[in-house]
């Protein structure tokens, strides 16, 4: 498998599909692409190619190359800074949010926001815009339903009002529901369409080049308002966040300064 034989696959890929392997960390793509193959029995990229020359088969190898790790309330502590600080700076001066989780993976991260606004009383402008590049991960969101593992930082009381039990496994209410637009997008490219209050978006640029770390905070600080916060991974950093209007208020949370 030559460079020249990814070259050509990427470009194809990136033309047919709209993903730009590029952005991505490539040591990684390329486990994630031998894993593939291995798994298919593709010998080489040009294999690959013609492998996936249905649409089905692209869709597919785009979601199985899309990391998708999430749970809900993930880094607990992090998310009881969210509900005890943020969310009181926030509707210090409006009380009505908008919030995106951006790379919202199968939709833990949305619901748990969903769930910490309900327990806040905190209205929101429009429903949370859960987005994800997934598509296979935005049908598992929509649908709802978590195993034991993915729930474990759920409480048991927010386990009760929030899901109902279903052959063992947890579906999320009706409410939770209701108050999240699930959308397939880009955050990279794609057109954002409101600007808002709080950007949650954890744990999607570790897989990106730094170019493409340094592009999506970028596009984060334009569509935040003056005031509104990132929430950011624990295992992420952005050192030259003040190049781009923000300021850091705490550990994996950002402000972003008056425009």
């Amino acid at each position: 498998m030559t460079e020249q034989g990814f070259a050509r696959f990427a470009q194809q890929l990136k033309h047919e599909h709209g993903l730009d392997l590029s952005l991505y960390k490539e040591a990684q793509i390329k486990r994630r692409l031998l894993s593939y193959m291995q798994r298919y029995s593709v010998a080489d990229y040009g294999g690959l190619t013609h492998y996936i020359s249905s649409a089905e088969k692209r869709s597919h190898l785009v979601d199985y190359l899309d990391i998708n790790v999430s749970e809900f309330f993930r880094n607990p502590e992090l998310f009881v800074y969210l509900e005890q600080e943020v969310f009181r700076r926030l509707t210090a001066k409006q009380k009505s949010l908008r919030v995106w989780s951006a790379g919202c993976s199968i939709g833990a991260e949305p619901y748990s926001l969903a769930i910490a606004l309900a327990e806040a009383r905190i209205a929101l402008s429009r429903g949370i815009w859960g987005t994800d590049l997934d598509a296979g991960a935005l049908h598992q969101a929509a649908h709802g339903l978590y195993n034991v593992a993915d729930v474990r930082n759920v409480g048991d009381s927010r386990r009760e009002r929030y899901f109902d039990l279903e052959n063992g496994n947890f579906r999320v209410k009706q409410l939770l529901k209701s108050m999240i637009e699930f959308q397939r997008h880009d955050l990279l490219c794609d057109p954002i369409p409101h600007r808002f209050d709080l950007v949650v978006c954890r744990n999607v640029a570790i897989y990106f080049t730094e170019e493409a770390k340094l592009a999506m905070l970028k596009r984060f600080s334009d569509c935040l308002l003056p005031g509104g916060v990132l929430f950011t991974g624990a295992t992420e950093s952005y050192p030259t966040h003040h190049t781009f209007g923000f300021r850091r208020i705490h550990s994996c949370f950002y402000e972003k300064v008056g425009d």
